[in-house]
């Protein structure tokens, strides 16, 4: 969200928002790391910054920093949020905000 420092990794190979690591174990699948690219990012107070689940094959956020916005979006731009898992069809799921996300709730 706007005003955080999102990084990657810390010395136990977590991604941080603010200092505190976050546990993604909910949503990344055994074995799959947080991220393969060091990142440290301060992100705009009227922006998002931006990571798929399936973090080897996802063009987030950490692929477009050299680009204008640093690889956030913007507020703005954001239309919706993701609610279900709908591919493939034997994974099917609604979603619901991981509990590993509240400490960072506003």
């Amino acid at each position: 969200m706007g005003g955080d420092q999102v990084e990657c990794c810390d010395e136990q190979g977590r991604l941080t928002v603010n200092g505190d690591p976050v546990d993604e174990r909910a949503y990344l699948r055994d074995g799959v790391e947080p991220s393969e690219r060091q990142f440290e990012v301060d992100v705009p107070e009227d922006a998002i910054w931006v990571m798929g689940d399936n973090r080897p094959n996802s063009q987030d956020s950490r692929f477009h920093t050299q680009e204008p916005g640093g690889g956030t979006v913007p507020d703005d731009r954001v239309v919706g949020r993701v609610w279900a898992i709908v591919w493939p069809t034997d994974r099917f799921e609604l979603l619901e905000r991981p509990d590993s996300l509240e400490s960072l709730a506003p």
